[in-house]
C-alpha cells in the first residue's frame, strides 16, 4: 500500500500508512523518514488550493513547522495562491529569527502595503547591513514610493557589495524618473554588461571575464 501510494502520488494516504509501516518494521527508519519528508514536501509544493495547503501545514507538528524546506515550500506555494497575509506572517516571523534570502525574495513579491514593507525591511537591515539582496529590495520599494534619495542610496550600496543586472536596471529606472537620461543609459549598459558575464558563467561553468 505504501509503494502504491507513492507511485500514485497519494501523499496524504502515504503519510497515514507510514506509522503502520514503522510499527511493523517493514522498512528501515531512514527510509520511512525519507518517505515522510518527501510526502510533506510534495503536498506543500503542489497544493492547488488555499484550503489544501493550509490543511497540510496545520497537520505538521511544532518541530516540522521549523523546517526551512517546509517553510520555503509553504511560502512559495502560498505566494502563487495569493495567501498574502498568511505568507507574510510566516516569512516575517522566520526572517526575524534567522535571515533568509529565499524568504526575502518571496516576501518581497507579496501584495502588502509598501510603507509597511519599507519599515519592516529597514529593521532587518539594521541586523544585516551588508546584504545586497535586502539593499536592492529596499531600493525597489523606495522607488515605488518615490523616495528618491533612499532608493539611490540603497541601490548604490547593493551594487558596491554585489553588482547585479537587476540592481543596475533599478538604478536606471531611478535616473529616468529624476530626469538624468545619461546616467540612466550608463546604468542600462552596466546591467547588460553584468548580464553578459552571467551568461558566460552559465554557458561554460567558469568565469571567463
Amino acid at each position: 500500500m505504501a509503494q502504491a501510494s507513492q507511485n500514485a502520488g497519494q501523499w496524504q494516504q502515504l503519510r497515514e500508512i507510514l506509522p503502520k509501516v514503522e510499527k511493523l518494521e517493514i522498512l528501515s527508519p531512514e527510509k520511512i523518514l525519507h518517505l515522510s519528508n518527501h510526502s510533506i514536501s510534495q503536498q506543500l509544493e503542489f497544493a492547488e488550493t488555499e484550503t489544501e495547503l493550509q490543511a497540510t501545514w496545520d497537520s505538521l507538528n511544532k518541530d516540522q513547522k521549523l523546517n526551512n524546506g517546509y517553510i520555503h515550500a509553504y511560502a512559495q506555494t502560498g505566494l502563487k495562491l495569493g495567501m498574502n497575509e498568511q505568507v507574510a506572517q510566516l516569512t516575517e516571523k522566520t526572517i526575524n529569527k534567522m535571515f533568509s534570502d529565499v524568504l526575502l525574495n518571496i516576501w518581497s513579491q507579496l501584495n502588502i502595503d509598501n510603507n509597511d514593507r519599507i519599515k519592516i525591511a529597514e529593521k532587518w537591515l539594521k541586523k544585516n547591513p551588508e546584504n545586497p539582496l535586502l539593499l536592492k529590495t529596499l531600493g525597489s520599494f523606495c522607488l515605488q514610493n518615490k523616495l528618491w534619495g533612499k532608493a539611490l542610496d540603497y541601490l548604490q550600496k547593493s551594487t558596491e557589495i554585489l553588482p547585479q543586472p537587476d540592481t543596475y536596471k533599478l538604478m536606471a529606472q531611478y535616473f529616468d524618473a529624476v530626469g538624468e537620461p545619461d546616467n540612466a543609459l550608463q546604468a542600462y549598459q552596466q546591467a547588460e554588461m553584468y548580464r553578459s558575464q552571467l551568461v558566460l558563467v552559465d554557458d561554460s561553468g567558469s568565469d571567463k571575464t
